[in-house]
């Protein structure tokens, strides 16, 4: 009813739980406009893509086999777009660094534990101020964590603790290497900003085929323990990444999505 009530042209799903459902009501003929799921994870696609929708996009091009195994008939598109547009233009690190008040000197890590903050964000910023480089933690909206991590860094220069920001665009840009919990577009931002990548703090449920997937296709080292953790932010902080520019130069989501809607009024009039 609430599709209905609004006659839409396409029908655009950003979450796996509502793809599904959508999914299977285009496949019953429940909804009879073009459904098309935005995917924003690499790996363990099983929710994010459906069979019966009509159009995926993916934000990594490496997600394509995965999705054509579930949805084999449907049309796969890697776009740009389901991220800051600020990603897709250069930054100055040093400007960046300025502008966030961080040393301009030195490497910096970004620690991200995602929206709920999980994942050992202390114990990897711990971890980094061993490799003499800085530390900006990122608590997303767990201002408990938040207050229990400055009380615990108060004495340590090196690190700075941050709540939800709006800034990932540049400081993913001031960074050399990211730590990161929760897989998702963080990591993809990350690579387009040239920052190196460690997965490291959760590892659980889909993180866990998402990890292996990182692995697979060379985009991020997977840490499971502390020691392990060392190790890739050595190897990381010795061979810094490019920032890689490739996803500017993808077809847009809205022009996709855009061009299925006009596709199907066309076809609804012809009709």
């Amino acid at each position: 009813k609430f599709i209905d009530a609004r006659h839409p042209d396409v029908v655009v799903s950003t979450y796996p739980g509502a793809t599904e459902l959508i999914g299977r009501m285009r496949g019953r003929g429940e909804i009879e406009v073009p459904v098309v799921s935005a995917i924003t994870d690499l790996a363990a696609l099983n929710f994010w893509a459906q069979a019966d929708v009509d159009l995926h996009l993916i934000t990594h091009p490496e997600s394509v086999e995965e999705v054509r195994a579930i949805a084999p008939r449907s049309r796969i598109e890697a776009v740009r777009g389901l991220t800051d547009p600020a990603f897709y233009e250069p930054v100055d690190s040093a400007a960046a660094r300025r502008s966030l008040d961080l040393p301009e000197d030195g490497p910096i890590v970004v620690v991200s534990g995602g929206g709920w903050a999980v994942g050992d964000l202390g114990g990897a910023a711990e971890e980094v101020l061993e490799h003499d480089a800085g530390a900006v933690l990122l608590c997303g909206r767990m201002d408990n964590l938040r207050a229990k991590l400055e009380e615990r860094f108060a004495d340590q220069p090196g690190v700075t603790v941050l709540g939800f920001t709006e800034q990932m665009p540049e400081l993913l840009g001031a960074a050399d290497v990211l730590v990161h919990s929760t897989a998702g577009l963080t990591v993809l931002e990350a690579l387009m900003r040239g920052c190196g990548v460690i997965s490291y703090g959760w590892g659980g449920a889909h993180i866990r085929i998402n990890n292996e997937a990182f692995v697979r296709f060379g985009l991020a080292e997977v840490a499971t323990d502390r020691e392990q953790l060392g190790g890739a932010l050595r190897r990381a902080l010795a061979a810094p990444r490019e920032p890689d520019n490739s996803f500017a130069s993808l077809p847009s989501a809205a022009g996709a999505v855009l061009g299925l809607g006009d596709h199907a009024r066309h076809s609804r009039s012809a009709a």
